[in-house]
């Protein structure tokens, strides 16, 4: 039976010989080689594909988990000024809003827009600490809360605290960000 899939990869809780397997649009595609049964792929959901394949649905209960991990993805690039990863995480026609910013539209425009952000500070780190994801189809809202501490090249602490409302779309390299709208609850300078 499948019981994972993560960016792609598909794993397995039994032998299944040689595979290869792919997801594309919310389709799971397998093309199996070695001593698997057809039994054990129609127990597992699989039906078979419009080629030489076995194919299922993306539940909504595997999509979270990857729409977790584009998050956790963003907050790790932001704190480690990886603005080529940050690009990709948007959609083409992804816009970042952020008060007092100039909304960006794109990857690259929101990357340019960070890159701007961070780098007069000594360090930003954001910490992500939880969220909420609500699946509709292919439609994604989600709601997370975050926290940024960081440190002027001056020696000024900086502390946000906020929340990001996101709508995200699937593309052919995964989910993306539609829009990232955050919102602070907290603003201060630290010691």
């Amino acid at each position: 039976h499948v019981i994972g899939l993560h960016n792609g990869q598909v794993a397995f809780d039994g032998p299944v010989g040689d595979y290869l397997g792919s997801r594309s649009h919310g389709v799971i595609e397998l093309y199996l080689t070695g001593a698997t049964h057809e039994a054990w792929l129609r127990a597992g959901g699989f039906r078979p594909g419009a080629g030489r394949g076995w194919a299922r649905t993306v539940t909504h209960e595997e999509k979270i988990p990857l729409i977790r991990q584009l998050t956790a993805a963003y907050s790790d690039a932001v704190t480690a000024r990886d603005f080529d990863t940050f690009a990709s995480l948007w959609a083409p026609e992804g816009r970042w809003v952020v008060p007092g910013l100039v909304e960006t539209v794109g990857g690259a425009a929101a990357a340019t827009q960070l890159q701007a952000l961070v780098e007069p500070n000594e360090f930003l780190m954001q910490l992500l600490h939880g969220g909420q994801v609500w699946v509709e189809g292919d439609t994604v809202r989600a709601r997370w809360l975050l926290q940024e501490l960081g440190r002027t090249a001056e020696g000024q602490g900086l502390h946000f605290a906020g929340v990001y409302q996101d709508e995200l779309v699937r593309t052919e390299g995964g989910w993306r960000f539609a829009k990232r709208h955050f919102e602070f609850l907290y603003r201060a300078l630290a010691d």
